[in-house]
């Protein structure tokens, strides 16, 4: 099940090609997973640690094509969210 909420911010940022998520009362995240526009999973991240209390900026390899991609965040509690977002 996936989830909307005014508490998590989630974007792809080509400045940098960093995933940004930052949330507000939400428990803490606990897996990222990039999936392509056809349900295939590209990469997933564990283990992560926020930059500041409730912020996480994830590093995008080159590797990964330009393309129309999900961000997939899964938190300790068990719920998702989702967004879509094209890389380039």
């Amino acid at each position: 099940e996936y989830e909307t909420t005014p508490n998590l911010q989630l974007y792809f940022l080509s400045d940098t090609s960093d995933i940004y998520i930052n949330w507000i009362n939400i428990n803490e995240v606990t897996q990222v997973t990039l999936t392509n526009i056809i349900g295939q999973e590209v990469k997933k991240w564990n283990n992560l640690v926020p930059v500041s209390g409730s912020e996480i900026r994830i590093p995008v390899e080159e590797e990964i094509a330009v393309g129309t991609y999900i961000i997939k965040v899964q938190t300790e509690d068990g719920r998702s969210f989702n967004k879509q977002v094209v890389i380039n």
